[in-house]
């Protein structure tokens, strides 16, 4: 009977040190920088003087820049549109698009939990006034 108590005690023992060991953290991703703009549905750039066009076809573009290229854990980017929550997720750095339709007036995707936003103008045909 004591050799059986031992034998509990040490696989007890054991057991309680292989669950306190400390489990290593997951690895965490953070950006050295990201930028948010509007483009063609296909991913081409809006030119500066560019006339947006109330049935064309757009999108928000979001490139990100990780502080750690060789980092694998992937990111979920947060931003909104005219109020409204989007994300997306990156595993690797690069540029990602998410197909829009513009509203009238001002539209605006801004990154979330900061300063960075991207406004474009929809005018809708009541908006313009034939000047003779």
């Amino acid at each position: 009977m004591h050799m059986k108590f031992n034998y509990h005690t040490f696989f007890i023992l054991l057991f309680a040190l292989i669950a306190g060991c400390k489990k290593e953290e997951p690895e965490v991703t953070t950006l050295s920088s990201s930028v948010i703009s509007f483009v063609h549905e296909d991913g081409s750039a809006l030119a500066a003087d560019e006339c947006i066009k109330p049935l064309g076809k757009y999108a928000v573009s979001v490139t990100v820049k990780f502080d750690d290229p060789n980092s694998k854990a992937p990111y979920t980017f947060e931003y909104t549109l005219n109020g409204a929550a989007y994300s997306m997720t990156f595993t690797k750095e690069g540029t990602q698009i998410n197909k829009i339709t513009l509203v009238n007036g001002f539209n605006t995707a801004k990154v979330s939990g900061s300063n960075i936003e991207a406004k474009i103008f929809l005018g809708s045909h009541d908006e313009y006034q034939l000047v003779n």
